[in-house]
Formats: structure tokens, sequence, C-alpha cells
């Protein structure tokens, strides 16, 4: 087993102690176990920060801040090493200095991947299990007629919904090394400045006794994470196209390229419900109160 393998399976037991907690509904802990449990659960919370902080804190090396900083900032907002030939797959990113990293450093990268795959750990088995219980109520006969029946109403929804998650997973484990490489640090701070732009009107007007305009919430948040979100899309677009049609570790290059279109689909629309869709609905309704 690699260290890559070992960072999948702590992924993998963080996103059921993650379920564990959820389950436990705050209820008080009975057991040390469940205690360990209990704060590993709250770390949920607050993954998004903690896995850049991660990666911030590997990208610096405890010492060298405002180069590391500037390095990885240059690295979220660059698309150049993204074309074909434009750095070895396998090279160490330039945002590590393009050096080889510190044990230290090796460290920290795996546990910011882990603690993020986690998340999609979780998500998938969440999805999953709500379609089999689906099933259990329906009974297998009757959901296998309804799918048959109507495949784009009652089978599609259930296979696109595990299959995008099963996507990200696949990517992030078995496509480690270009991932990380090339992507993982923009789709971080994508996450981190959701997190940050969700919980910042609760900070103002709970800390700071401020009055947070509606349209605040409304407009301004949600054009901020339009504007960091496209990157991602790019950036995935990218990855698919241009580094996984040359990389066929692990598993047939195929198969990372079909992982990579799926989320570049997602996240396509993902952009046009936000674009097209939701923030109309919301212009018009600030307009109509108006």
């Amino acid at each position: 087993m690699n260290g890559t393998d070992l960072w999948v399976l702590v992924s993998l037991a963080l996103s059921l102690i993650w379920m564990f907690d959820a389950k436990r509904g705050g209820a008080a802990p009975k057991t040390p176990l469940e205690s360990v449990m209990m704060v590993v659960g709250q770390m949920k919370s607050w993954h998004e920060p903690f896995a850049t902080l991660c990666l911030v804190l590997a990208a610096t090396d405890f010492g060298s801040w405002p180069e590391g900083l500037s390095l990885l900032i240059s690295d979220v907002c660059s698309f150049e090493k993204l074309y074909a030939n434009a750095r070895p797959i396998g090279a160490y990113p330039t945002w590590l200095g393009g050096v080889e990293p510190t044990s230290l450093q090796l460290c920290f990268l795996q546990l910011s991947m882990a603690v993020w795959r986690a998340e999609k750990f979780e998500s998938t088995m969440v999805r999953l299990a709500r379609s089999v219980q689906r099933v259990k109520e329906q009974g297998v006969g009757t959901t296998l007629q309804r799918a048959a029946s109507d495949p784009m109403e009652n089978a599609k929804p259930t296979l696109w919904g595990i299959g995008r998650r099963v996507a990200l997973i696949v990517i992030s484990s078995c496509g480690f090394a270009p991932f990380m490489q090339f992507v993982f640090p923009t789709i971080l701070a994508d996450e981190f400045l959701c997190w940050l732009g969700a919980s910042l009107s609760g900070f103002m007007a709970r800390w700071l006794k401020w009055n947070v305009p509606v349209k605040f919430d409304m407009v301004v948040i949600p054009i901020f994470d339009l504007c960091h979100f496209i990157p991602v899309l790019i950036k995935v677009a990218m990855l698919a196209l241009l580094i996984f049609s040359d990389y066929s570790a692990v598993m047939r290059w195929e198969l990372y390229v079909v992982s990579g279109l799926a989320w570049t689909a997602h996240n396509c629309h993902l952009l046009y419900s936000q674009v097209f869709v939701e923030l109309p609905e919301v212009f018009a309704g600030l307009s109509a109160g108006q």
C-alpha cells in the first residue's frame, strides 16, 4: 500500500465518522470513543478552512510565507501550466517552488486532500443511502419497472447523482498527481471562499452587530462566488481534455477523461442554473419588492 492509498482510507474513515456524528443528532457522548468521534465530527463544519490551512502550510513550509503564498495565489489564478506540454505530468508543482517537498510538506498536502476528499466520500454515501432507502420503500421490482418505463425521470437522476460524485473520488485518488499538481489549489480556494462568503453575513450580524443588506446576501455573494467558480470550471475541463488524455497511471486514460468531463458537465449545470435561473429570479424579486 502506498502513501496515497493510505490517505484515501483516512478520507473514508473521516467520512464515516462524520456520518456517525450526524446520526447522533447532537446527543451527549457516552463513551470515550464517542467523545473522540464527536470532536472529529465537528471538523465537518470547518473542513474547508482546515483543508485550506493545511495547503497553505505545505506551500509556505512554515517559513517562507510571502514567497510561498505568492506562488500559491499565482497558481490559483493561472491557466498557463494546463496547456499541453507546458509542464510535465509528475513534475513538482510550481506552487511548491518546483522542488521535491519535504516529508512535513507532503504530510500536510495529503492531509489537505484527505479532508477535502472525505466530504466527497460522505456526499456519495449519503446519496447512495438515500437511493437504497427509496428502493426499499418501493420494492426492487417496482423500482426497475419505473426505471425501464421512464429512465430519464426515474433512473438518470440517481445514476448521475452518484456517478458525478464518484468521479471526484476517482480523480482525487487514482489521478492524485496531476490533480494536485494542476487543479487542487484553485478548487480549494473556491470552496474556501464559498464557505467564507456564506459565513460572512452571520459573523457581521452576530459579532459586529451590523445589519447586512438583503442585496448583499442575495446578489453580491452569489456574483462573488461565480467569479471564483469560473476558474474551477475551466481548469477541470482543461485537466480532462489536455492532461488526462495523456495520463494512464493506475487505470486507462479514458476513465480519467470521462470522470473529468462528468465533473465539468456538473459545473456547467451549476453555472447555468446560477446565471440564467437563480440570479434572474432574485433580480425580479428585488425589483417587484421596490
